[in-house]
């Protein structure tokens, strides 16, 4: 959502503008470098007609120290995303199951060591390095679930994952509930850090602020106005990027719908108990393995669980 949202905005302030983009550079390599960190390769962000902005990976996704945050926009204003964890892990459940990106074809054993996620593209093409760090970030997890099957704590709630399947498999082989304690590590080990890092960053810093996905869902236009306000963006700008982001929002967007865990499994043929059942049961698994870890990152994100996560009954007023 925050790649779709930030082309959308840039495409949306390069075409209101009648100011023209420096000589020799192109505008479709100024709207992808808003996700691949490759701005200053291109030009600097000072001879740009519009505000830049861009949805790092590196930065947004991925970042755990300061240096990691570095930025071509000025001044620094960031919007960070952050997701119910217990929705986080449900999800990528699914989504991890379907097998449906190439580091999940890697096998356990080459995710301890080179993790040669390139093999299992299917269209091979040119990944930004982020990217490929991320991949990195996600084999390593990988390892960890092998080696927590093998020993230490988890070793007897965990079938010994083979060092030749890879965690797509694994998790198709293995039960609900062993299911989601690997991908529960998997999370804790590949995601929560960075969340927990750039949600504090961003509460921190001027110009920035923090909102839980599940309120674009609810009302993205609310959503979309607060981070442009806390941007402090001047009309007519404001008006130009809040219209391309409505774009991007979970309703509307065709590419949100095509990326959701519920389409990736129709698509893959994979069956999963309701979203809600296994948000219950992560709870409960939560406070027997991971002595509360996932709950109490929960109440520091401040974002509740929603819509099919939540327990149907919630719903109804007593």
């Amino acid at each position: 959502m925050t790649h779709e949202a930030a082309e959308n905005m840039m495409l949306a302030g390069l075409n209101a503008t009648s100011e023209q983009l420096p000589n020799g550079v192109r505008e479709e390599d100024v709207v992808e470098a808003t996700y691949s960190d490759t701005l200053e390769d291109i030009v600097s962000p000072s001879d740009l007609p519009v505000p830049w902005i861009e949805a790092s990976m590196n930065g947004m996704g991925m970042a755990t120290t300061t240096s990691m945050m570095e930025t071509s926009a000025s001044p620094k204003c960031i919007a960070h995303i952050s997701r119910n964890p217990f929705e986080v892990i449900a999800s990528g459940y699914i989504y991890h199951k379907a097998g449906s990106e190439a580091w999940l074809g890697v096998s356990f054993d080459d995710a301890g060591k080179d993790c040669h996620w390139e093999y299992y593209m299917p269209i091979k093409q040119a990944v930004p390095d982020e990217q490929k760090s991320c991949f990195g970030t996600y084999c390593k997890s990988m390892a960890q679930i092998m080696h927590s099957s093998h020993s230490g704590s988890l070793a007897d709630f965990l079938p010994d994952a083979s060092p030749s399947e890879s965690y797509s498999d694994y998790l198709n082989r293995v039960n609900l509930t062993e299911g989601l304690i690997a991908e529960s590590l998997w999370v804790v080990n590949s995601t929560f850090a960075p969340m927990r890092f750039v949600h504090d960053y961003a509460a921190d810093h001027p110009c920035s602020t923090n909102v839980c996905l599940s309120e674009f869902s609810d009302d993205c236009l609310s959503s979309w106005q607060r981070i442009l306000s806390a941007w402090e963006m001047p009309e007519p700008q404001y008006s130009i990027l809040l219209e391309g982001a409505m774009k991007s929002c979970p309703r509307t967007s065709q590419q949100a719908r095509d990326h959701s865990s519920a389409s990736i499994a129709e698509e893959s043929n994979v069956a999963h108990e309701p979203e809600h059942e296994m948000v219950a049961l992560l709870r409960e698994l939560d406070r027997l393995h991971f002595n509360g870890r996932i709950a109490a990152f929960e109440e520091h994100l401040g974002c509740p669980v929603s819509g099919k996560y939540k327990e149907p009954s919630e719903d109804v007023a007593s």
